[in-house]
């Protein structure tokens, strides 16, 4: 009986193949990928040279996991649907129900051997070109394709989820067969035909939840509010999507109907044509518009922080290739003898050290206060250890960093004449609405404002506002005006900055530089500045291409299925319009108007989601120094532009196979 069980198995997998393909390809290349993420958890390349990246592989690897259960469940129940009649028909014509389980576990088996061979040998030579291309997006010149060994740990654990997966899709597979008699399995495809009723609790759920959702999205002011927020909307998005397609759709529909139009022949059957699908195809819908949106907004701020690394590490060292820098940390605000003090222990450190070596050039010595305060576009106030709520405070105020520094360095650094007076100050700030404010209130006093440019180092990566002081006596004035009275304040930080350049680098002097470390001071140069940016942003990079990868192929699976499940359901309803004398002409464009409404509806829902997070995803772009909404948005426009043609693409390429299925 194995014999004949295999015999059947191969049988059904040539016959199934539109659909079988694609659950090995598209299957096989999640656990490739999961694969891959295991081989470089396990590099001694990796662990050696970016050890900080492990983090991120680990997150990648548990999330392709997780979606690569979803993917497999998913394309097993579109394959399990599509062969109801068949596995009823081996019950009427005779064969008992462990006979059926036998030839099931071949099919399974088969294509999972395939899954494994796709996932282990395509995991070993794309793991190659991921691992060089990984290496080339932290710029590490030095890596070998020889670094990348082929991995025995990830082979096991790949095969052993897949093993699991294989095993619980068969006990599902069987519970189906078991539960169900002959002729409820014959009728199965059959179902979901009925019309769809209107779902109105849960078209007001889905506009609630989508306007909270949006209203979350489009009303934060910083990154900690957006970091406290995002979780909350994206959730109440997702809900919304999923509630307004099964409600909103079917409702809307229902009201085409009711007017005099729906009784002209196309607008007739593309309607109700449209209506009856719904209530199968709604779920896939809004699954497909959420991993759109999951797409364009994983690669456009892949791209956004990818092309903004260079300008992070021109703005860390105050654009010089040396700086050493000292970090005082004190209860209330220092004395100007204490300011003077260390910032010339700081400059006269660096130019002992590399003076012994070759002559300093473009010297520049800086010196900032900083502090915790709440502002708004009219005041700052200092922080007490009391607020309860940091992360949304009241009244209009935000939570953020003043950084002061004062006209005469200002002057040095950009080599400008500014003048100012008392009650007057020059102001930058990382939010464009604090930037361009004329006036300020600080404490008691008032101050008149100037849009100046910032002398804050690039990777300050929270929300600051920039004012430059008439010379350090107000600086400290100002700083005490940021002290909470209670003595329950923040404190202040105080910053001392040498930067400069070298006459002649040498590999000697960059060791001098390096052994100024220790706990006063902190000294670093241009390559180790881009080495750090790159490692801490690539491990970012790399798990937002994972997962923006992820996200693509799940959409291309949805889609590919959708209009394959399409296809079959409407083959036998476009037969009958032809035998009732309809136009051919007429049906194919009933069809191609459902199939475009049908595809493009995630796309158009999943712009318009983008569209939305626009703003937060600014604010959580600060994270890594980009504060420029405009710079996001154009990003944001350039990849929804790509992705919408390759997904115009995958439209093309499964339409040929829906036509070809119904005729």
């Amino acid at each position: 009986m194995t014999t004949i069980a295999a015999r059947f198995a191969l049988k059904n997998i040539r016959a199934n193949r539109l659909v079988n393909i694609p659950f090995v390809i598209s299957n096989g290349i999640m656990f490739l990928l999961y694969n891959v993420m295991v081989s470089l958890q396990s590099n001694q390349y990796v662990l050696t040279r970016h050890k900080d990246l492990i983090t991120f592989i680990q997150y990648g690897s548990w999330l392709i996991l997780i979606l690569a259960g979803v993917f497999v469940l998913y394309s097993n129940r579109f394959l399990m649907s599509r062969r109801k009649q068949e596995l009823a028909l081996y019950s009427i014509l005779g064969l008992e129900k462990r006979h059926i389980r036998r030839i099931l576990f071949i099919e399974l088996l088969i294509l999972f051997a395939f899954m494994t061979i796709i996932s282990t040998i395509g995991g070993f030579i794309f793991g190659k070109l991921i691992f060089a291309g990984l290496n080339e997006l932290l710029h590490d010149s030095g890596v070998k394709l020889m670094n990348y060994p082929f991995s025995a740990q990830a082979f096991l654990m790949t095969a052993g989820f897949e093993l699991a997966f294989f095993f619980v899709l068969f006990v599902i597979n069987c519970s189906k067969i078991r539960s169900k008699a002959p002729l409820a399995l014959l009728t199965g495809e059959k179902k979901g035909e009925k019309e769809p009723r209107s779902n109105w609790v849960l078209l007001v759920i889905g506009l609630a939840a989508l306007s909270y959702g949006y209203y979350q999205a489009m009303h934060v002011e910083g990154l900690l509010s957006a970091i406290s927020k995002i979780v909350f909307a994206v959730l109440a998005v997702a809900l919304a999507t999923y509630c307004l397609f099964i409600s909103f759709s079917v409702i809307y529909l229902k009201y085409r109907r009711k007017r005099k139009s729906y009784y002209k022949a196309r607008n007739f059957l593309n309607i109700s044509g449209l209506l009856y699908r719904m209530k199968s195809h709604a779920v896939g819908l809004a699954s497909m518009a959420i991993m759109a949106c999951g797409v364009i907004l994983t690669l456009s701020t892949v791209f956004v922080m990818y092309s903004n690394m260079e300008k992070t590490v021109d703005g860390l060292l105050h654009n010089r290739y040396y700086e050493l820098y000292s970090i005082q940390n004190t209860e209330q605000s220092p004395s100007t003898d204490e300011l003077q003090q260390w910032a010339g222990e700081v400059e006269e450190k660096a130019r002992q050290t590399t003076e012994a070596y070759t002559k300093v050039k473009d010297g520049i010595s800086i010196t900032q206060l900083t502090s915790a305060v709440l502002y708004s576009s009219q005041e700052i106030k200092y922080v007490s250890r009391k607020e309860k709520d940091l992360m949304n405070p009241k009244d209009g105020f935000k939570t953020g960093f003043a950084v002061l520094g004062s006209l005469d360095e200002y002057n040095r650094y950009f080599g400008t004449d500014v003048k100012l007076s008392q009650g007057q100050a020059l102001i930058y700030s990382n939010r464009d609405s604090v930037s361009n404010i004329k006036s300020l209130k600080i404490g008691d006093k008032t101050y008149q404002l100037s849009k100046g440019k910032t002398m804050v180092s690039s990777n300050f990566n929270v929300d600051y506002i920039f004012l430059v002081l008439p010379d350090q006596k107000t600086m400290l004035e100002v700083s005490d005006l940021l002290q909470a009275p209670d003595e329950m304040g923040m404190g202040t930080i105080t910053n001392s900055y040498y930067a400069w350049n070298a006459a002649d680098q040498s590999e000697a002097l960059n060791r001098a530089v390096k052994s100024m470390n220790h706990d006063n001071f902190v000294a670093i140069n241009e390559t180790e500045a881009r080495n750090e940016v790159y490692s801490l942003n690539g491990g970012f990079l790399f798990l937002g291409l994972v997962v923006g990868l992820v996200f693509l192929i799940g959409t291309v699976l949805v889609t590919y299925y959708k209009q394959v499940n399409e296809a079959y359901e409407d083959r036998e309803k476009y037969q009958i319009m032809k035998q009732v004398g309809l136009p051919d002409a007429l049906i194919r464009r009933t069809a191609a108007s459902q199939i475009v409404w049908l595809f493009f509806a995630p796309l158009a829902v999943a712009i318009v989601h983008c569209l939305a997070a626009g703003k937060i995803m600014s604010n959580i772009l600060i994270l890594f120094g980009v504060s420029n909404m405009t710079y996001y948005m154009i990003r944001l426009g350039i990849v929804t532009g790509i992705f919408a043609l390759v997904y115009l693409l995958i439209f093309f390429l499964t339409s040929r196979i829906y036509y070809r299925i119904v005729r």
